[in-house]
């Protein structure tokens, strides 16, 4: 999320979080998040398949690997 001070603020506001979920939101990693539901908040991990990884990245160096794992792959079935 890595959400700044202000939209943190307005996120406690609205789903009534304690301190230590607005810190924990405010120093996720890509790939975690927050279940809130009937005042339940949960913390979760996300964690992708490769290939899930693959299609749904938008990190540049990321999608530029991948492109480039795909034309060596390419080359080597056309050898």
């Amino acid at each position: 999320m890595n959400l700044e001070d202000e939209e943190a603020q307005r996120v406690q506001s609205i789903l009534h979080l304690s301190e230590a979920e607005i810190m924990a939101i405010t120093h996720f990693e890509r790939g975690n998040g927050l279940i809130s539901t009937n005042n339940n908040n949960i913390t979760v991990e996300f964690k992708a398949s490769a290939l899930e990884k693959d299609l749904i990245t938008t990190d540049r160096r990321e999608l530029q690997e991948l492109i480039n794992r795909q034309r060596q792959e390419k080359e080597q079935k056309e050898n």
